[in-house]
């Protein structure tokens, strides 16, 4: 330990002057934590759920991951270069990516002990939509050690950026699909090549929506199978504007839209994004139309599989039960009436083993049920963002290892050869 004398000028100070020696100061006050102390901040945050998916049928079973809600961007304004049609910054810059990171580094680390097969990522990759956020979000996932399978979210679907205030600027229409569909394009190749039944479904088609005056949508359907297990991903996200910022039901927006037309002859534009709440997109080529078609007609798939409980939908919306998210959140009351009488009824087009979800941020296990609640028994799993650290191990019974010959039913046809390599 050294001792100075209280009246000597430090040799530092007496080169730089009275404002270097200020300057020199400032560096040693407190502040803005070190990337590894961030870093260590975010890893902290991990949390893992754990969930069973029929459980009943015992035998042998296969892992896999539920993360959703990433929000790669969310708390800064405008992420990378200025702008949505831009380039991601170098290194994890925000906090969802440096969370984002820690849950793939704890993926990587388990993956081997807790038998993880892939990971299943529903939707929210971005906060805003920007080309820079899901460019930011596809180079984080790669690093994962096993495969992923990525879903759109809401927060996906119109891109834009902030600049203070209420300013802003954002794409003419909801265009966040394609650069979806840009960035990711080689991970879907290279899940159409190791995953069998591998089914582009609706992804790559153009759509005109004739609710939207014919913008083109390209709806994020498509589907596979794996050891036994048929795997439905779908698009119910809204393409429409969310007027006034107020991101509400689709019945509530309708009315504000009026207020929002006022406002906009006044000079005062409506915020960006898109509304948060489901759409069942029934139209030709939609969403609706090609998830029926998958349940009533994609029954001769790898091993047989009997397409109810091995059935699982995967989507950014929750088929939810509480009342509060028909009025915000997910689907209007009709909307869930019907899309829970696709998927439950039993006596009319199918029943499946779980809804997989996110988008409300939170972490719940429930039985979906219609409105009418005679038909039931499918679970509701929900995982919270990401964004807050969470992630989800879901176990799925019943499923023989891969290459084992599973007994037909009766009358049925044999199953039509696997595609791929199954891992």
């Amino acid at each position: 330990m050294s001792h100075r004398s209280p009246n000597r000028i430090p040799v530092g100070c007496a080169f730089l002057g009275f404002a270097g020696c200020i300057a020199a100061g400032l560096l040693l006050l407190p502040g803005r934590p070190s990337a590894a102390v961030r870093y260590a901040d975010q890893a902290a945050k991990v949390q893992v759920q754990r969930s069973s998916i029929n459980p009943r049928l015992g035998g042998e079973s296969f892992t896999f991951v539920h993360l959703t809600d990433i929000h790669i961007g969310e708390g800064i304004l405008d992420y990378g270069p200025k702008g949505y049609d831009d380039v991601a910054p170098k290194g994890d810059v925000g906090d969802a990516a440096m969370t984002l990171r820690a849950q793939v580094d704890w993926i990587n680390k388990h993956h081997i002990s807790e038998h993880l097969k892939f990971v299943m990522i529903t939707g929210d990759l971005t906060a805003h939509g920007q080309r820079s956020e899901f460019l930011k979000a596809k180079e984080i996932l790669d690093s994962l050690a096993i495969p992923y399978v990525p879903l759109i979210g809401n927060h996906d679907i119109w891109p834009y950026a902030l600049k203070g205030g209420a300013d802003f600027t954002e794409t003419p229409t909801a265009t966040g699909d394609q650069y979806f569909l840009e960035v990711f394009g080689p991970t879907f190749g290279e899940l159409a090549r190791i995953l069998p039944d591998w089914d582009d479904g609706t992804r790559l088609r153009p759509v005109k929506d004739p609710t939207r005056g014919g913008a083109v949508s390209y709806f994020q359907n498509f589907a596979f199978s794996y050891r036994g297990y048929y795997f439905i991903c779908v698009d119910l996200n809204s393409r429409q504007h969310a007027p006034l910022g107020i991101k509400t039901n689709p019945w509530v927006a309708k009315y504000l839209r009026g207020v929002a037309e006022l406002l906009l002859k006044a000079g005062i534009e409506t915020a960006p994004g898109t509304l948060p709440n489901a759409d069942l997109h029934d139209i030709p080529g939609g969403t609706l139309p090609w998830l029926i078609s998958k349940l009533t007609h994609g029954k001769k798939l790898e091993n047989s599989m009997k397409l109810d409980e091995r059935t699982l939908v995967f989507a950014h919306h929750p088929l939810s039960k509480y009342v509060l998210d028909f009025v915000l959140m997910s689907f209007s009351l009709p909307d869930y009436d019907q899309m829970s009488r696709v998927v439950l009824t039993k006596t009319g087009w199918a029943s499946i083993g779980a809804w997989v979800a996110g988008h409300i941020h939170r972490n719940s296990v429930y039985e979906v049920l219609t409105l009418d609640q005679l038909h039931g028994g499918t679970n509701g799993i929900e995982t919270g963002a990401g964004l807050e650290g969470n992630l989800r191990l879901i176990t799925a019974w019943g499923a023989p290892s891969p290459g084992r010959k599973v007994k037909l039913p009766p009358g049925s046809q044999p199953p039509r050869p696997r595609t791929g390599n199954q891992r």
